[in-house]
């Protein structure tokens, strides 16, 4: 499998960035190829990570892989952005999570074993057009 930024002529599935029945990202608003990696198997994208930079941490916005997706796909997107995250000179990382979805709750578990922190809050992403 091969991780790396998008490019302009890559076509996202969109259907992977859903969150039950709501478009978790919407096609008119197109992620930034600086900051959104992809997942390629079988010269197919099969995972995305879209994420931005904000006060020199990466905000990693939304994972997502489509259903058959090699095991390893959301890990391995993960490191990359990370790693070239570093090496652009950020920070740290900053994302939200939910605890009422059980693959999020593990996830915070794996941010508490890494010296992250956690800050608990309720609430939901706001977002729109400028």
């Amino acid at each position: 499998m091969q991780v790396r930024l998008l490019r302009a002529t890559d076509a996202i599935p969109y259907d992977i960035l859903r969150r039950g029945d709501s478009p978790f990202w919407p096609e008119s608003l197109p992620p930034d190829p600086a900051w959104t990696w992809v997942a390629i198997h079988n010269a197919e994208i099969v995972g995305v990570l879209i994420a931005g930079e904000m006060q020199r941490m990466l905000l990693l916005i939304r994972i997502a892989a489509i259903p058959t997706a090699p095991p390893l796909t959301a890990m391995l997107l993960l490191r990359r952005a990370l790693s070239d995250a570093r090496r652009r000179g950020l920070l740290g990382y900053l994302t939200f999570l939910s605890d009422s979805a059980a693959a999020e709750s593990k996830l915070m578990r794996i941010v508490s074993r890494s010296r992250g922190d956690l800050l608990p809050t309720s609430g939901a992403w706001a977002y729109g057009k400028l």
